[in-house]
């Protein structure tokens, strides 16, 4: 239904925020992590998994497909709920959630917010066997504005070298403060974008 929303960070707290595109203002539940990275009144983007209860519907905002990706995988797991993933994402670090997934480590994965001792036993037994697919699935800490830019100039079909060369050059011209449409309009006008 959704895949991601650009828009105006009209309110960003801890946990919460609200995009507005379009005339409307979208709430928006993400990880504490990731609202600690955002700015009232810039523009952003966010990838979104729609979850539907018998109460709400609720959008989850993740900075990344492949965040997103990973919040899926938990989500599959018996007793991990979406409240409980996000809680998962907000407290740990992708590789202390990988490491803990590796060395069949459940404790670790008791200080998110919503993961008694049960579930996290739950979640190793579960996603031990998928630890390669988790990988490529967890968000990178190198993740970037920069590097997302490079990412959607190649889904755009730019080639990789190409891609990250027009991005850099996009922010050392208009600022990592600009827009994010902005910079990709700089990025395909850039004569290696060709």
């Amino acid at each position: 239904m959704f895949d991601f929303l650009n828009g105006t960070l009209v309110s960003v707290q801890s946990g919460q925020v609200v995009l507005a595109t379009g005339g409307i203002g979208w709430s928006i539940t993400a990880s504490t992590k990731v609202t600690a990275s955002l700015k009232e009144g810039t523009e952003g983007r966010l990838y979104l998994h729609l979850a539907v209860s018998d109460s709400a519907l609720s959008l989850f905002g993740f900075p990344t497909q492949q965040e997103r990706a990973l919040f899926r995988r938990l989500i599959q797991v018996s007793g991990v709920g979406p409240t409980s993933a996000m809680g998962l994402l907000s407290g740990l670090t992708p590789s202390e959630f990988l490491a803990a997934i590796a060395n069949e480590d459940p404790v670790p994965l008791t200080a998110a917010k919503g993961i008694g001792r049960k579930t996290a036993e739950r979640l190793v037994l579960e996603l031990r066997d998928h630890i390669e697919a988790l990988r490529k699935d967890a968000p990178e800490a190198n993740t970037s504005p920069s590097t997302d830019l490079a990412r959607v100039l190649c889904e755009l079909g730019v080639q990789e070298k190409a891609a990250q060369l027009a991005a850099r050059k996009a922010f050392n011209d208009l600022g990592a403060d600009a827009a994010f449409e902005d910079l990709l309009r700089a990025a395909l006008q850039t004569p290696t974008s060709s």
